[in-house]
């Protein structure tokens, strides 16, 4: 009975001194910053200029499939196996280079954004520390925070971003 009484003693102690000390918790809109930053911008079009190369391509691919076929069609009964195993390996051909452009473009974007993206979430981190925050949130739309009344570091990570 006395370890009992000890136990919900101790059990009381302990949870109200973990509701006693205050959690700082703040938010940013990461959206909102990363739309107005120039390099966000400037990303946007070597990614844009890559997507254009890849289409490009790809449009040239089809154009060879696309006369092969007119070909084909005037082709004789005798030559016309061949010219469907050609058809067949062209559209193999651009199917295969949709793919690893695709793949090649998810890569590219990677490499060119990541870093962007570092540079903002390390000035996220600097300014909580400073704050002496324990958490920050993301509250752009879509990522879950059904109300942002705390402390709110858009702004000051915005100008912090654009020096």
């Amino acid at each position: 009975m006395k370890k009992s009484i000890a136990f919900a003693f101790l059990f009381l102690l302990f949870t109200s001194l973990g509701f006693s000390q205050s959690s700082k918790i703040a938010h940013v809109n990461t959206a909102d910053i990363l739309a107005n930053l120039p390099e966000i911008k400037a990303a946007q079009e070597k990614i844009n200029v890559l997507e254009q190369k890849h289409q490009g391509e790809l449009q040239k691919l089809i154009q060879q499939f696309q006369e092969k076929a007119q070909e084909c069609e005037k082709t004789s009964p005798v030559k016309k196996n061949s010219c469907s195993k050609e058809m067949n390996d062209l559209q193999q051909r651009a199917q295969n280079y949709q793919r690893t452009a695709a793949e090649s473009l998810e890569k590219e974007q990677g490499n060119i954004l990541s870093p962007i993206y570092d540079k903002v979430e390390k000035t996220i981190s600097e300014a909580a520390q400073n704050k002496n925050l324990e958490y920050v949130l993301d509250s752009s739309p879509g990522k879950g925070v059904l109300m942002a009344k705390g402390i709110d570091l858009t702004q000051e990570i915005k100008s912090k971003l654009t020096k």
